[in-house]
């Protein structure tokens, strides 16, 4: 399995940081990272956010879902940045109800409006790469999730978690993360 976790129940508010060095570009789509309810495409909670190489390059493709379009991208045509070969960066996704953004090296390069429709997800999976598409070539390291919540159902207003570090050292995208679950 490449998941990192799983069983997870995830606020409307919330945010996934990790520090990746790119390597080669390939011809597929590289995975990077895949927060899911499960399955790969396109109902609300499976790309929650989700972020791939575009094939043939270090373009990076960050989708985060909501109820209105669980394939909604975040940045599109020449918002979505370009990452060099061997440097490494900080990748952040931040998502609200009202909207995501995506932050490279603590800077905003794209900021997308949300409807606010956004609902709590349960049973949520974090993959690092995910099982439907090759792994990127790329070495991550300090993953940490924030929003995630300390029950399920959540109770009304629902408790936040802190940041949960999801992995330690640097590893090397795979078909087979076998790092941490629970």
């Amino acid at each position: 399995s490449n998941e990192l976790a799983t069983g997870l129940t995830l606020s409307t508010s919330y945010s996934l940081s990790f520090t990746i060095t790119p390597n080669m570009t390939q011809a597929g789509w590289g995975s990077i990272a895949h927060v899911t309810t499960g399955g790969n495409c396109c109902g609300y909670g499976q790309r929650s956010p989700a972020i791939w190489f575009i094939p043939n390059t270090r373009n990076l493709y960050v989708v985060d879902g909501h109820p209105s379009n669980g394939n909604d991208e975040v940045c599109s045509g020449s918002e979505r940045p370009t990452l060099e070969k061997d440097i490494t960066y900080l990748i952040e996704v931040v998502s609200d109800p009202d909207s995501t953004t995506l932050l490279v090296d603590g800077v905003t390069r794209c900021h997308d409006a949300r409807a606010g429709d956004r609902e709590v997800l349960h049973d949520v999976q974090v993959y690092f790469s995910d099982p439907w598409h090759s792994p990127a070539d790329a070495e991550v390291s300090d993953v940490i999730m924030t929003g995630l919540l300390l029950s399920s159902p959540p109770p009304s207003p629902p408790p936040r978690a802190p940041a949960v570090p999801l992995t330690s050292g640097t590893f090397k995208l795979s078909r087979s993360n076998e790092l941490a679950t629970g």
